[in-house]
């Protein structure tokens, strides 16, 4: 790394946990932890579905399942 923080060409490419570092301090958002994020709401809708099956449609996690969709939509939008 240089003085300024930033990569140098000369450098490795960083590591997924060495991303999720620098994107927390960098403005934007990293196309890799963007990935990872995607991949952890679909985790967590596939949860929220298989639940909401098992315990036949409680309102409780019908909610829950509407409130993570929306959440994802407004941190893709």
């Amino acid at each position: 790394m240089t003085e300024r923080g930033s990569l140098s060409p000369d450098d490795p490419k960083p590591t997924l946990l060495e991303e999720i570092w620098l994107s927390i301090f960098t403005p934007g958002l990293n196309s890799r932890v963007s990935f990872v994020m995607d991949l952890c709401f679909y985790a967590l809708f596939a949860s929220l579905s298989f639940l909401t099956v098992v315990t036949d449609f409680n309102p409780h996690v019908l909610f829950l399942l509407v409130v993570s969709i929306c959440l994802f939509a407004s941190v893709k939008w």
